[in-house]
């Protein structure tokens, strides 16, 4: 199935008129396994909040410059072993937008969880990663029976969702505390700071 089409690409405005009854009804629906409003309204909040994107902007950047190198299992002394990190090295240094791709799995941080579709080619000797594209978070959802497990929305099952293609995403889980992943990143948190944070605007000058 194509991405383009009924998915949709933009945000609808949700985080205009906010209240605490709205975003405790949106946390709700993220528990009871439909995230995607609350990963919405996270994206547009941040678009909004320029010292928040700013404080998040230097978390994922903090990890994705950080330099990294594959290595044999520990104790795993063979040379087959040491031939096959050196392989998964040389791949992983070809893909082309790797950074960008670890910025966009870093995403995790404020949502809890973070996917990315792998571009894979293939020729006569090899199959390997060509890049990583950005799929936002509300394209999917967790399964009913395990909330770790994802699956993908599209034209055939835009509620349930199908189970992901092997090897076709990388998911990232990024647990600010303990708890199933749409209820573990910073975003729940983030979202009551935001709504406080507007609404203290006005009550500020009302006190002056």
């Amino acid at each position: 199935t194509p991405w383009a089409g009924w998915r949709p690409i933009r945000t609808s405005g949700i985080a205009k008129g906010l209240t605490p009854a709205r975003i405790a009804s949106i946390l709700q629906q993220a528990e009871d396994g439909y995230p995607a409003q609350m990963c919405e309204l996270l994206e547009e909040i941040e678009d909004r909040d320029p010292h928040l994107v700013a404080v998040l902007s230097t978390r994922k950047r903090a990890v994705a410059n950080l330099a990294w190198e594959i290595r044999p299992p520990k104790g795993d002394g063979r040379r087959q072993a040491r031939k096959v990190a050196e392989f998964c090295s040389a791949r992983m240094g070809e893909i082309d937008n790797l950074e960008s791709g670890f910025l966009d799995l870093l995403d995790a941080i404020s949502k809890g969880y973070a996917i990315v579709e792998l571009d894979w080619y293939n020729n006569t000797t090899q199959a390997a990663v060509h890049s990583m594209k950005y799929r936002p978070q509300r394209w999917f959802r967790p399964d009913e029976n395990d909330p770790e497990v994802w699956r993908v929305l599209d034209a055939q099952e835009p509620v349930l969702g199908k189970p992901l293609v092997p090897y076709r995403f990388a998911v990232h889980v990024a647990r600010a505390k303990s708890g199933f992943p749409v209820k573990a990143g910073l975003g729940r948190v983030l979202l009551w700071w935001y709504l406080f944070k507007k609404l203290g605007v006005p009550l500020r000058y009302l006190i002056v």
